[in-house]
C-alpha cells in the first residue's frame, strides 16, 4: 500500500505482482472493504492495482481485500489481506 497525501483528491494504491484481470465485468470496489463506513471512498483499478480516493489527510483507514481478487490467466488472490495505513497530512507547497 502506498499513501499519497499531496495528490488532490488524496489516495492510498495496492500494487500487485501479477496484473489484474481484464475482464469487462471486474470491478475494484467489489473487492475492497473497509474497517470504517468510508461513504466519501472511490475505489478504482489503475495500472497493476487499485486505489482508494477520497480520504481525508491525516487520517487512517483498514482496508481489506478479498481472497478470489482474479488476476490474469485465471489467477487469483488465495487469501484475503487487510492492511492498516495512515494518510499524513499535507506538506506544505511552495511555488
Amino acid at each position: 500500500m502506498t499513501p499519497d497525501a499531496n495528490q488532490f483528491p488524496t489516495r492510498t494504491c495496492v500494487k500487485f505482482t501479477v496484473p489484474l484481470s481484464e475482464a469487462l465485468d471486474f470491478h475494484a470496489s467489489n473487492w475492497i472493504t473497509f474497517s470504517a463506513i468510508r461513504p466519501h471512498a472511490v475505489v478504482v483499478r489503475e495500472n497493476d492495482g487499485i486505489c482508494v480516493s477520497g480520504r481525508p489527510a491525516g487520517s487512517s483507514m483498514q482496508m481489506h481485500i478479498r481472497a478470489g481478487l482474479p488476476a490474469i490467466a485465471r489467477a487469483v488472490m488465495t487469501a484475503a489481506k487487510s492492511g492498516t495505513r495512515y494518510l499524513s497530512s499535507r506538506r506544505d507547497v511552495t511555488v
